[in-house]
């Protein structure tokens, strides 16, 4: 199990005022426990994004993703293996099944291509993480994110999602 030096991820009430909407429930899978400290204090204050788990591994992700419920899970391209394409399958297929979301330190197309075959609803650059982040999960919502929330970077909800 991941360990966290700060307590960002745990799921509590937004510290900037009164959320305008309901926060997303995001789940990380991704080996590099830096990067998910990283991400879970830069979200830990978000209105709109709300990291409740992580794990560095797909086994230690399918028990916590049963718990938790998460409304998205983030996976990190380097697992995409059969394995990782297991688990979407699994997870899509799901009742109320969570939109799953690759994501990749390489923004290739190709990348892309193959996470749209193994049945995620999107992929997102690591790179972009910070800036797209939101705007990718409020494009599956029904309320759409303030003018100032929204950017333009490498963020592909795929059309079947849209």
């Amino acid at each position: 199990m991941l360990r966290f030096r700060h307590r960002s991820c745990l799921a509590r009430p937004s510290m900037r005022g009164a959320p305008v909407m309901a926060r997303t429930r995001i789940f990380l899978i991704d080996p590099n426990s830096a990067l998910v400290e990283a991400t879970c204090a830069l979200f830990a204050e978000s209105d709109y994004v709300q990291i409740v788990g992580a794990a560095a591994d797909l086994n230690q992700a399918l028990d916590r993703i049963a718990l938790l419920r998460p409304d998205f899970v983030l996976i990190d391209f380097i697992q995409a293996d059969q394995t990782t394409f297991g688990l979407i399958r699994n997870l899509k297929a799901q009742p109320a099944a969570p939109h799953v979301i690759v994501m990749s330190i390489y923004d290739s197309p190709r990348y892309e291509q193959a996470a749209r075959v193994a049945g995620a609803d999107g992929f997102i650059s690591k790179v972009e993480l910070v800036h797209c982040l939101e705007p990718l999960v409020a494009s599956f919502a029904p309320v759409p994110l303030p003018r100032s929330k929204r950017h333009t970077g490498s963020l592909h909800a795929f059309s079947s999602c849209a």
